[in-house]
């Protein structure tokens, strides 16, 4: 930290420089304006460690979402907002920490959110679902040091554990630390809640808390729709809310319209009559807008067409701008479609080059291209609508073409682009997958046995890009049905990296993959199907109830705890961590009520007091101690509850 004191004569240098012999000298200012306790700075490689644990998201890189976002923004626009009573309360009182800023699809939050963080950061300088806690953390870190020493002391206890082996309430607890311990005022910006995932009403409840929490200093902003998903859980929240109106953000549209025909080359002749149509019909979208002005900035656009084919809402604009751009792309419907599917239903956001690789080896038009053209394809194929991100991932533009595409916003047999419904495309995307792997892109030819596989059975997956009649529809997603036979799924040593195992023996299992992701019904059916669930992973000794623990998936602990999961089982080289251990070092006090009706042996459970304790886990401690037959003061492996505590603390100074 930087100190306005300078060297005196004993040879002492400005605050946080190093001495010859190593010694860094930190004066008490440099830290009491930060922390009460006067906790000290770590060093910056141990704080690049913590960075580098918590894998925040790329949430300030050149490109990104925020980034885009904040230079969408229009000089002028947006300024009705901020001077508005509400904005001013939510801002300068000491009563009210949570404001809420509402509006439909496409009206212009998420710019309206990059373009007030970026201007609260400038205006406070030196302040800073899982995903935002941790960017969160990560961009406080550098600010407090009590927040480096408790993210520190986890990442010792976790030892090679990822940031997932921490549970949202620590990270809860760890950032109202830090934000105790900060000087002024803290401003948490969250935006597009109604795109997470459903069933987080208990994160919701929690950021609408941290609201309430020191409204003085801590300021939170939210960005949503209007939606049940997101506005039940937050009834009982008092907070501060604006809508971002019809009437509003239709002049902020006029300024934007303004804006850019003013850097076009469009005849201003035309001005008027653009200006006119634009806000118009846009009725409070900025993307329609945007999306509108885009087709007058097509190279050779003819104004007089544009203005007679603009669109009445979202939905035929979406529609137009898929048929437009499949006619001026000549992309065969097929590779489109597919495209669309897998850009809307894939687990994880597809990279240019994978996606390009999945179409040129499945060809679903039959036709061969490289990859180069394969990629251009990908590029042109919806125009505006998909966007390659800096880290060449292929994105929608914007959320509510997704909602579009899967037909939320819209009925089946209106007209359209033809809806994507769940079931047809998850069945087409697998049939997809199977025609990938049976190419040969992943395949040299070795069995699991060691012997050649002369593909005799390889026509059962059916033609190149799942063209052929497959299984029906309701029965696709039954692995037993599909009638692959088991030589199709041929091993090669690529697939089992970086382990270089022998599959099903030492390297990941399905019932290790089920288990990690809590995929109760996969579980019971590889259950019964004869799967071991005790098997092991070859490079740590992790077994799935291990897996199923550290992912806090307490149903998946039970099915396996009943088919026989050893709870005692042990890691590779260390026998202390066994999956009941750590259950009650994360403090998941469901799985730890799941491991006590199934563990016996009372000398385990002290263990897991033990451990728990170390951990700070109060809950769990309180829960165990409640259990026949453990005793507070009894040792276990030579230590009390007490013990491990005290050893942590004198470990940190």
């Amino acid at each position: 930290m930087a100190s306005d004191r300078s060297s005196d004569s004993t040879g002492m240098t400005d605050s946080g420089e190093e001495l010859d012999d190593g010694v860094v000298v930190v004066h008490p200012d440099d830290v009491s304006n930060y922390n009460p306790e006067q906790i000290l700075p770590l060093q910056p490689a141990v704080v690049e460690k913590i960075r580098v644990w918590l894998g925040p998201t790329d949430y300030n890189v050149a490109g990104g979402e925020y980034r885009r976002h904040l230079a969408s923004h229009v000089v002028g626009t947006g300024t009705w907002l901020t001077a508005t009573p509400t904005y001013q309360q939510w801002l300068h009182s000491a009563e009210h920490g949570l404001l809420w800023i509402k509006g439909i699809p496409g009206s212009g939050k998420s710019v309206m959110a990059a373009t007030l963080a970026d201007e609260l950061a400038r205006a406070n300088p030196g302040s800073p679902p899982e995903a935002l806690l941790r960017d969160w953390t990560h961009q406080l870190l550098q600010y407090s040091p009590p927040l480096q020493k408790k993210l520190a002391a986890q990442m010792e206890i976790e030892r090679s554990r990822s940031i997932d082996s921490l549970s949202i309430d620590d990270m809860w607890n760890d950032l109202r630390m830090a934000f105790a311990n900060l000087p002024g005022k803290v401003f948490c910006i969250a935006d597009a809640l109604d795109e997470m995932d459903s069933g987080h009403d208990t994160f919701l409840q929690a950021l609408g808390a941290l609201g309430q929490w020191r409204p003085q200093t801590v300021k939170v902003l939210i960005t949503s729709r209007p939606v049940p998903t997101v506005e039940l859980p937050l009834r009982t929240i008092p907070c501060l809310q604006l809508r971002l109106d019809e009437q509003h953000v239709d002049a902020d549209i006029a300024t934007y319209v303004n804006f850019t025909l003013a850097k076009s080359e469009i005849p201003k002749a035309h001005w008027p009559i653009i200006r006119d149509a634009v806000p118009g019909r846009a009725n409070g979208l900025f993307l329609y807008a945007k999306l509108a002005m885009d087709a007058f900035l097509e190279p050779g656009a003819d104004v007089d067409a544009v203005l007679s084919a603009l669109p009445q809402d979202l939905n035929e604009l979406y529609t137009g701008l898929l048929e437009e751009h499949a006619r001026r792309s000549a992309v065969p419907p097929a590779i489109q479609h597919l495209i669309l599917e897998s850009i809307t239903h894939a687990m994880r956001p597809l990279r240019l080059l994978e996606l390009a690789e999945m179409i040129r080896v499945c060809a679903p038009d039959r036709v061969q291209r490289d990859i180069k053209a394969t990629k251009d394809i990908i590029r042109s194929a919806c125009g505006p609508l998909l966007q390659i991100l800096v880290d060449e991932t292929v994105s929608v533009v914007h959320h509510s073409f997704t909602e579009y595409l899967r037909g939320s916003t819209r009925q089946a047999g209106d007209p359209g682009y033809p809806i994507l419904d769940q079931e047809s495309t998850h069945a087409n995307l697998a049939l997809v997958c199977l025609s990938y792997l049976k190419s040969g892109s992943l395949l040299d030819g070795i069995d699991a046995d060691g012997s050649c596989d002369s593909g005799d059975d390889a026509s059962e997956i059916g033609d190149s890009g799942g063209h052929e009649p497959g299984p029906p529809l309701e029965h696709r997603y039954d692995p037993r049905s599909v009638g692959l036979p088991p030589r199709n799924l041929r091993y090669n040593k690529r697939i089992a990296w970086p382990f270089s195992v022998t599959p099903y023996e030492n390297g990941p299992t399905p019932i290790w993959w089920a288990a990690r992701d809590g995929s109760l019904n996969c579980i019971r059916a590889l259950l019964s199907a004869g799967a071991n669930p005790n098997i092991r992973i070859s490079h740590n000794g992790e077994t799935p109830l291990f897996e199923a623990t550290m992912k806090r998936h307490h149903e998946a602990i039970s099915i396996l705890l009943e088919a026989g999961a050893d709870p005692h089982v042990s890691l590779h080289g260390d026998n202390d961590r066994t999956p009941l251990i750590f259950a009650c070092e994360c403090g998941h006090l469901e799985s730890v009520e799941v491991f006590l009706k199934f563990v016996e042996d009372i000398d385990k459970i002290q263990r897991g007091v033990i451990g728990a304790a170390r951990c700070g886990r109060a809950n769990v401690v309180r829960r165990l101690l409640e259990h026949p037959g453990v005793d507070v003061n009894k040792k276990a492996a030579g230590e009390t509850p007490l013990l491990p505590p005290a050893e942590a603390d004198r470990r940190i100074r």
